[in-house]
């Protein structure tokens, strides 16, 4: 299987081959990416990603209660983010994609998550899923970067707007920060 998909088959060595990929030639890697053919390897891939990120965590001293909310939050964000994603994409943009490609961009794009972990860098890996999402969604609804880029903005206003009744991005944000006595 090439660099664009995850093969469960060959775990360990294709999650560092695609993770790679994705890190360090995104274009590339989503101009390669099947957009069929299931949502098995990518949701592998992100939650792959997504427990990294919770070991790190448990290993800085965050505990197993951290990394198993950041887990099942990051599983669920991932299929709402990719529905609402592809949503928008479609009805206000005329994307072209379906579901399953905007949720294979999104579990792909969850790559940077592994390093959410740590401290100064955590900013710049959220920073880098939304460039990387910007960057499969090109391709993924045959767009300009103008409506990807507005594609996640808006995307992101509505995940604010949804997010509230639950303690909004403050919550979020409290949580991602080391606590000096944790």
């Amino acid at each position: 299987m090439d660099a664009a998909e995850f093969d469960r088959s060959d775990f360990i060595y294709s999650f560092g081959r695609v993770w790679k990929k994705v890190m360090t030639d995104p274009q590339g890697f989503f101009l390669a990416m099947p957009l069929r053919g299931g949502l098995g390897n990518p949701l592998v891939f992100a939650v792959l990603n997504l427990a990294i990120a919770g070991i790190g965590f448990l290993l800085t001293g965050r505990g197993v209660r951290f990394g198993i909310i950041l887990l099942v939050w990051g599983i669920v964000r991932l299929f709402i983010g990719a529905a609402i994603l592809s949503l928008v994409a479609r009805k206000l943009f005329g994307g072209k994609g379906d579901f399953e490609a905007t949720f294979r961009v999104c579990a792909y794009a969850a790559a940077p998550l592994t390093l959410l972990w740590l401290p100064v860098i955590r900013y710049l890996a959220v920073l880098y899923v939304g460039y990387l999402i910007i960057v499969g969604l090109q391709r993924a609804h045959e767009f300009d970067s103008v409506r990807a880029v507005l594609t996640v903005v808006l995307t992101a206003v509505v995940g604010l707007v949804l997010s509230l009744p639950f303690g909004g991005p403050a919550r979020f944000w409290r949580a991602m920060r080391f606590a000096s006595a944790s």
